[in-house]
This record gives structure tokens, C-alpha cells and sequence, in this order.
């Protein structure tokens, strides 16, 4: 049912738009109000604007009714005229003819000076939107300079900072190799030293011990429990870390008799 509605409803709005076309070369207003019915009576109008069926209804009656009221001839206050002669009834038509045909240039020459306008109006604007887009690409230029020109500047500052930082590094690496090897030529002459100082401390107990040899005589061997003197400190004990060295002429006033392995 509604698509049989929708179908009826485009008949009728495409019938009243080619009215319109057809009567607007004699009665402008009419062929207005034609367009008007067709537009309020279309569906996709009346999809878009909800309004109640009954106003479109009496909308389009009364805008019928006014268009033929307002068509030439269609006026129903006006009596018919029967009693007009052949010149007056010619006289009439040419002057209808000729207020048609002026109203016809009329509108022709609001075309064409419409047209013109557009025309006018659209080089106008594509002239001042090729300049706008030469402005703002010539702008767009500057600003892509002005920013290749920062980012070399800001890259130049960088490896400058970057060589400065390089060599700095470079010197302090440098300067410590060099505190390095000074201490590590410090420490070998300090070791250096020690030894010589630990070698002359040797010689100086060895020649203490020689003297104190040929002094006290031949050195043995004895053991905190034994009452023996041996020659060699593992004579006789296990460990010979508990043997302890004393010479001979004192062994022999404490009472320690010769061992008869090593002796």
C-alpha cells in the first residue's frame, strides 16, 4: 500500500513540475505555485519535513485553486466578453504576443545576465583561490626553509658540541693513562725498593745468623718434650714445625743428650 501511495504521489508531483514548465512562459506565478504543490507533494519531501496529511492535503487544494485564479483568463470575476469585433479581439492577441514575447526576453536576458554573473563570479573566485593557494604555497616555501635552515644550524651546533665533548674525553682519557702509568711506574719503583730493602734485610740476618754461628758454635735441633738434640729438625718428630733451633753449647747445659740417629 505504501509503495502504491509513493508511486501515486511521484505522478502527481512530476505532473504538477511539467505544468509549471508548460504555463511559466505565460503566467509566471501560476507555474510557481505548480512547483510549490509538486515540491509539498513529493515523497522525499514528505519523508524529510513530518507534517500531518490532512495540512498537505488542503495545502496543495488551496495552492491549486490560487494558480488557476491567477492564470491569464482563469480569473472567475471576470465576465466573458462576446460582443468584441475582429480588430479587438486581433489587437488583444497581438498584445498578448507581445507582452509574452517581452516577458520571455525579460526573463532570457535575467538569464543570460545571471549566467553572466555566475560566471564572473566563478573566475573571481578561482582567480582569488589560485592566489590564496600561490600565498599560502609560497608561505608553506618560507616556513620549509626557515626550518631546513634551523635543523642544520641545530646539526652544525651538535657536532661542534659533540668534537668539543670527543676531545675533551679524549684528554681526560689521555691525562689518565698518563696519572696510570706514572703510578704504575711509582708502584714498580716502590716494589722495586721493597725488594731491594727485603734483600739487604736477608743478607743482614744471614750475615747476623753467620756471625752469631761462628759464635755460638754448631746449631741443633730439639723438641719442647724430648731431652735429645738432633741435627735434623724431623729427627725423632712427626712435625718438624714444633722443632726449634738452638745451638749446640746450649743444649748441652740444659741437659740434652746427642740423638744416636743423626749423630
Amino acid at each position: 500500500m505504501n509503495k502504491v501511495k509513493n508511486i501515486l504521489l511521484w505522478v502527481f508531483s512530476i505532473f504538477m513540475f511539467l505544468c509549471g514548465a508548460v504555463i511559466i512562459g505565460e503566467a509566471v506565478i501560476s507555474a510557481l505555485l505548480m512547483f510549490a504543490i509538486g515540491i509539498i507533494s513529493n515523497p522525499l519531501f514528505l519523508k524529510r519535513v513530518h507534517t500531518k496529511r490532512i495540512i498537505n492535503i488542503i495545502a496543495c487544494v488551496v495552492l491549486f485553486l490560487v494558480a488557476a485564479i491567477s492564470f491569464p483568463g482563469g480569473d472567475t470575476n471576470t465576465k466573458p466578453v462576446t460582443t468584441q469585433s475582429t480588430e479587438e479581439i486581433t489587437e488583444e492577441k497581438t498584445t498578448e504576443e507581445e507582452s509574452t514575447k517581452s516577458k520571455k526576453e525579460l526573463e532570457e536576458s535575467k538569464k543570460e545576465s545571471s549566467i553572466a554573473a555566475s560566471k564572473k563570479a566563478a573566475k573571481e573566485s578561482s582567480i582569488a583561490a589560485s592566489k590564496k593557494a600561490a600565498k599560502e604555497s609560497s608561505i608553506t616555501a618560507s616556513k620549509a626553509e626557515e626550518s631546513r635552515k634551523a635543523a642544520e644550524e641545530s646539526s652544525i651546533t651538535a657536532s661542534k658540541k659533540a668534537a668539543e665533548e670527543s676531545s675533551i674525553a679524549e684528554a681526560s682519557i689521555q691525562a689518565s693513562i698518563a696519572e696510570s702509568s706514572a703510578q704504575a711506574s711509582a708502584a714498580q719503583v716502590s716494589i722495586e725498593q721493597s725488594q731491594q730493602a727485603s734483600i739487604a734485610q736477608s743478607s743482614i740476618e744471614q750475615s747476623q745468623q753467620a756471625s752469631a754461628a761462628q759464635v755460638q758454635g754448631p746449631m741443633v735441633w730439639i723438641t719442647a718434650t724430648g731431652e735429645k738434640y738432633h741435627n735434623k729438625p724431623n729427627c725423632g718428630n712427626s712435625n718438624p714445625a714444633t722443632s726449634r733451633q738452638i745451638s749446640l753449647q746450649e743444649a748441652q747445659s740444659r741437659g740434652y743428650q746427642p740423638c744416636q740417629k743423626c749423630y
